[in-house]
């Protein structure tokens, strides 16, 4: 079940009584969402997010939580929901975390408090606005690979003592 998306392997639960709970074990977290074109698909979204969270086994580790998510309904306010996973992966020892959205919402801005993990060791981020004390990677001594690829980044430096690979595609500097 690991190489499903979270929401197909919730529904798996069903299948079977012996598969209700195996969802809320797996150390793979793929969120992808292709299509959030209207308010009743953001809904379900925000709730299958905060459902994850609040019923996953937080005892199991995370070792990839993968975010995708593809066209958003305008003027949405969908950060809350993408901030959560991210810093949910991270409480749950995450050591690869990838956080991808559609290009034409790449102003969206992630959370501007800093990463803090001791487990994470690659992110991935595309699309996305890298604002203010996020680029500080100091409370992520595992940090080796950084991939940041159609980005929007506003801040002086990127910090980090451990960082062996950085990659940087096609942003803009603000």
């Amino acid at each position: 079940m690991p190489f499903l998306p979270v929401r197909e392997a919730v529904q798996t639960s069903v299948l079977a009584r012996h598969w209700r709970h195996l969802w809320k074990s797996m150390p793979t977290l793929r969120i992808i969402d292709p299509w959030l074109l209207n308010w009743y698909c953001l809904k379900m979204m925000k709730r299958f997010v905060n459902y994850l969270v609040l019923f996953r086994d937080r005892i199991v580790p995370v070792d990839t939580c993968e975010i995708k998510f593809g066209a958003f309904v305008e003027n949405t306010n969908y950060e809350p929901q993408v901030d959560l996973l991210i810093r949910y992966a991270l409480s749950c020892q995450a050591r690869i975390l990838k956080v991808e959205l559609d290009e034409e919402n790449n102003s969206f801005g992630l959370d501007e408090l800093p990463l803090i993990s001791q487990h994470l060791m690659r992110l991935e981020l595309s699309y996305v606005a890298l604002i203010g004390n996020f680029l500080d990677f100091s409370s992520c001594p595992a940090l080796e690979v950084l991939w940041i690829k159609h980005c929007y980044i506003h801040g002086q430096k990127i910090s980090s003592q451990s960082l062996k690979e950085l990659t940087i595609i096609d942003c803009i500097f603000f």
